[in-house]
């Protein structure tokens, strides 16, 4: 376990410094402890730190009752948990996707269920790296620390011995030798410094700090969304200026069921709404004329309105600033079965441009152009 404040959740969480008397009062007496009704706050909280029991962690049982016994790291040192690695990497896949907190829940779950034994190999070699630099290190630096003691702020030396000169008045640190834990050599005439050098490696530490830091160069794509880019590779093709590609279904369209029925209701409802507006009508075939005199849409023969199929509805979008409407087909119709066409098709990688990206477009140039494609969706059969 790490040091995040989610695996420190206490069971047995004692009162502290910034509860009320009242609070104080309550925990002392739930644990039995005898105290004087008139002792202000610092004396309670002083039995509160004599009588507290030793924590005990919400995960830690929850995972001693699976039969996993946990071990924590030293503060400080998570970096020697592999599981940071892979949290990472977890939300580096989530924010290439670049969405709502509605979507949050199922990337994450995805992001998760896609890290492999691969990558878990990965992320223990590289925290055993990280170890064996701590261990070569390590020796060196640890035993110096047992053989000097460092005293910032006192007036003497801590040798014992009386002939030894003082250092009166000298806020300077002292030093002491220690040959083995718990004594002191006083005899420091043998000894004329110490003296041990750290070396960090300033500019590993940014590299990796920049690597941590850096947006994702590399776009994650799930199996879904890379099965859709395969459909649409293994597909597409152009001709006659226009883009010709296969629709590109994650399931069998069979179980679509019967739709014509709804698109003739939602027809109807248009025609209703046409008697009301005429101007609406006008507008509205106009844009369908024009469509099917760009060979975006044709009449279907009689011969072949059946049952089988998706009908789309249709209906119009006004545009205040615009003259003309725009006819949507509306593919998320459901048919007597409860599904529609989008639900039979792969959803696709994202392919907007990340908003970050730009907003820091409109830094770089004073001017700022935007363009669209007219009918780019209607050129595509």
């Amino acid at each position: 376990m790490n040091n995040a404040p989610y695996h420190s959740i206490v069971k047995n969480k004692a009162a502290t410094t910034s509860s009320t008397i009242a609070e104080i009062k309550l925990w002392l007496e739930e644990n039995n402890i005898h105290f004087e009704p008139t002792l202000r706050k610092p004396m309670l909280y002083d039995l509160v730190k004599k009588n507290k029991p030793e924590p005990v962690y919400e995960i830690d049982e929850l995972l001693s009752e699976h039969g996993h016994t946990v071990v924590r790291l030293p503060p400080y040192h998570c970096n020697l948990n592999p599981i940071e690695l892979i949290w990472s990497l977890a939300k580096r896949k989530v924010a290439a996707q670049n969405v709502g907190s509605r979507d949050i829940k199922q990337l994450t779950e995805e992001a998760f269920a896609s890290i492999t034994s691969a990558d878990w190999k990965s992320c223990c070699d590289h925290v055993k790296k990280i170890e064996m630099e701590y261990i070569e290190r390590g020796p060196t630096l640890y035993q110096n620390i047992e053989k000097l003691i460092i005293r910032v702020g006192e007036d003497t030396s801590s040798s014992s011995s009386e002939s030894e000169p003082e250092s009166e008045g000298s806020c300077l640190p002292s030093t002491s030798r220690q040959d083995s834990p718990g004594t002191i050599d006083d005899n420091m005439s043998g000894v004329e410094y110490l003296d041990f050098d750290i070396v960090f490696d300033i500019e590993s530490s940014l590299q990796k700090f920049f690597e941590l830091e850096e947006i994702p160069s590399q776009r994650f794509i799930s199996p879904e969304e890379l099965e859709c880019e395969n459909i649409f590779n293994s597909t597409v093709i152009f001709k006659d200026n226009r883009y010709f590609v296969d629709l590109p279904f994650s399931r069998n369209p069979s179980g679509l069921g019967n739709s014509r029925g709804v698109a003739q209701r939602r027809l109807l409802a248009l025609e209703r709404k046409f008697a009301c507006v005429p101007a609406l009508r006008e507008s509205y075939n106009r844009t369908i004329s024009d469509h099917i005199s760009q060979g975006y849409l044709s009449e279907v023969p009689d011969s072949e309105l059946t049952e089988e199929g998706y009908y789309i509805p249709h209906h119009a979008v006004i545009s205040p600033d615009k003259d003309n409407i725009r006819v949507v087909l509306d593919a998320s119709a459901t048919t007597h079965t409860g599904l529609s066409l989008n639900d039979t098709l792969h959803v696709g990688p994202n392919l907007q441009a990340d908003l970050f990206s730009l907003i820091l477009d409109f830094r770089i140039f004073p001017v700022a152009i935007t363009a669209d494609i007219k009918q780019m969706f209607l050129r595509m059969e």
